[in-house]
């Protein structure tokens, strides 16, 4: 598949041969308090959109941090605990921020986690369809563009 544009000046089109060049793809993390659900939002994640997705559980990230940085957190409050809270903020910590869609069981830590600057929240488990729609949306964002990678 190609793409051609007609009429643009060539510093313009360098960039965007640059841009496209340097993609490296769209890196999405699970993030949940145990590894039975890590596996199953990893899964979700997959069917959601191509994509590499990471894992880490929310202790870890509460520990030591990220291991690496994501284009987009997709966390399971039910399971995460306290340490789910702590995860939005780590997220919402990097430069430039790493958007955080949270799923629960419960209204009020869905309303608490967009409170704590969450980019969504959804019932556990989500509708398919709603959070597919949400994680473009999401990833579409400025904030939210993917890395390039270097070189």
């Amino acid at each position: 598949l190609g793409l051609q544009f007609d009429g643009l000046e060539q510093t313009i089109g360098e960039q965007i041969d640059s841009m496209i060049s340097g993609f490296a793809g769209v890196r999405l993390m699970a993030v949940a308090g145990d590894t039975p659900t890590l596996d199953r939002l990893s899964h979700y994640l997959r069917s959601v959109i191509a994509c590499e997705v990471l894992q880490q559980t929310a202790r870890e990230v509460s520990e030591v941090g990220f291991l690496e940085q994501p284009d987009l957190l997709l966390l399971d409050l039910d399971s995460a605990g306290d340490e789910g809270m702590r995860t939005i903020a780590a997220g919402l910590a990097w430069e430039p921020p790493v958007p955080v869609v949270v799923l629960s069981r419960e209204e009020s830590l869905r309303q608490k986690a967009e409170d704590a600057g969450g980019a969504a929240a959804f019932d556990n488990p989500p509708p398919f369809k709603q959070l597919r729609q949400r994680v473009l949306e999401v990833l579409a964002r400025p904030a939210a563009q993917p890395r390039v990678a270097d070189g």
